[in-house]
């Protein structure tokens, strides 16, 4: 028996284990369950390969560097937080890792792959009776890259809460719904254009950073 008649249907089982195990003890729930799982199994193929490849080539000396070469991908790749949240060094090596690929796969069959346009959502907001203003705005998430987050200011003397809003929101399709509801004023400029860049600074890498440092 060949170490690749071992090696391929190991790579295959940890791949589908590791999505299983997620989903059941974690409650890792993808868009896309059955592209979540190939995508899975494609990744652990690929870099089976690539160790099979280098340690019959060159042995020990081969298993060495794989074991560098793993660690500057993952060290590389954002693959556990978001680039924002990242050392200085990491947006020098992102995008220029194999594996960088592999979790941008990840994160599109999880989310859905869909793209989002945070004005879509706004203007499906402000039919809401209590909201008076909104803003959508992308967050950094640690599973799927960025999440979207809506910002909502409401009419005077109109009480409504979180729970309000994600009902509501169920009438649109599910990668669309906003992730985070905040409840603040809406910032504008002079010429009534939303000021974003305020709103991400706000709630956005630093927000995060902060909550992380408080846990």
């Amino acid at each position: 028996m060949s170490k690749a008649s071992v090696l391929y249907p190991t790579a295959l089982l940890q791949a589908v284990v590791m999505v299983v195990a997620l989903h059941v003890f974690d409650g890792f729930t993808p868009e896309r369950m059955g592209m979540t799982i190939l995508t899975a199994c494609a990744a652990s193929l690929a870099f089976m390969s690539v160790m099979y490849f280098f340690t019959s080539l060159l042995g020990r000396v081969g298993s060495f560097l794989m074991l560098v070469f793993m660690v500057i991908q993952l060290a590389g790749s954002v693959g556990t937080y978001p680039l924002e949240l990242s050392g200085d060094f990491v947006p020098y090596l992102h995008g220029w890792v194999p594996f960088t690929y592999t979790v941008t796969a990840f994160r599109s069959t999880i989310s859905g792959g869909e793209n989002i346009y945070p004005v879509q959502i706004e203007d499906f907001l402000r039919t809401h009776e209590a909201v008076h203003d909104v803003a959508v705005i992308g967050l950094p998430d640690h599973r799927l890259g960025e999440i979207s987050a809506a910002i909502i200011a409401l009419k005077p003397g109109v009480t409504c809460d979180e729970e309000d809003i994600n009902t509501f929101c169920k009438k649109l399709p599910r990668y669309k719904r906003p992730r985070k509801i905040f409840f603040a004023d809406v910032p504008r400029n002079a010429t009534g254009k939303i000021e974003k860049p305020k709103l991400r600074e706000r709630y956005g890498a630093l927000h995060l950073v902060e909550a992380q440092n408080r846990a």
